[in-house]
């Protein structure tokens, strides 16, 4: 381990730690020299020093996220002491994501289709041993979704109540009501809100005017002569005889 001096220091005191990621337990020996502003190395000095155990002391929880979204990416990391070698994740339940680690550092790639709480646990290891596990509790929270009722079909004039079949999330409708009386074709928009975002769907209502009829004026034909029914509607139009060209033998109404 080399140390750079910011300002060159004229005696020097040496008074400094070393990481040392590994060591038995018993006696070490450390060597050390100085170096001057010509370039020149001092002698090699040496301390000795003891370790009375090897065993790993303690490894911190996992650092990141408490709160992440369903499907989303998050990075954490582990500060573990001194003579930790090897670093053990895990996450549970299982089904809760993919878990990637690297040591002080993981990945999780979160479910799609999970949520509700999930466990991160570290655990610090040397060949003399291991530490005790740390956790962390992350709460993966659901992404919104809003599914709206199915178009539908009204008479001018009357109301109806816009509904959602399902959803997840805080509902908004794109109106201060949710009952209306539209008199033309409209479309309302839904929209669902967690921490996670927004999704929206939409439903049509067809407004239908109420049916209008005007039928030809009364006639009078010669018996055996026939008439042909007319009539104009807003409307389908249905007579009460299967041909509208007719010819009674009798007055008909």
């Amino acid at each position: 381990v080399e140390i750079q001096l910011e300002i060159p220091v004229n005696p020097y005191q040496l008074m400094t730690s070393i990481e040392l990621p590994f060591l038995y337990a018993g006696g070490h020996t450390v060597h050390f020299q100085f170096r001057d502003t010509q370039g020149q190395w001092s002698v090699v000095m040496t301390d000795e020093f003891e370790i009375e155990t090897c065993q790993p002391g303690y490894i911190n929880a996992p650092n990141g996220d408490t709160e992440v979204c369903q499907g989303s990416t998050t990075s954490y990391t582990a500060d573990a002491a001194l003579n930790i070698t090897h670093i053990e994740w895990s996450l549970s339940p299982t089904e809760a994501g993919v878990l990637q680690a690297d040591n002080s550092t993981a990945q999780i790639e979160w479910s799609e289709s999970f949520t509700g709480e999930a466990t991160l646990e570290t655990k610090g290891s040397n060949p003399c041993g291991e530490t005790e596990e740390k956790t962390l509790t992350v709460n993966v929270i659901s992404n919104p979704a809003v599914e709206a009722m199915a178009d539908a079909a009204i008479c001018i004039g009357e109301s109806i109540d816009l509904q959602t079949i399902s959803n997840v999330g805080e509902i908004e409708w794109d109106v201060p009501s949710t009952t209306v009386w539209p008199t033309e074709n409209t479309t309302y928009v839904v929209t669902a809100t967690t921490q996670c975002g927004t999704a929206t769907d939409e439903v049509t209502i067809t407004v239908n005017s109420y049916p209008t009829l005007t039928v030809m004026a009364d006639e009078d034909i010669c018996l055996g002569n026939q008439v042909t029914l007319t009539a104009t509607s807003n409307g389908t139009v249905n007579w009460d005889v299967d041909n509208i060209i007719v010819s009674p033998t009798e007055t008909t109404t």
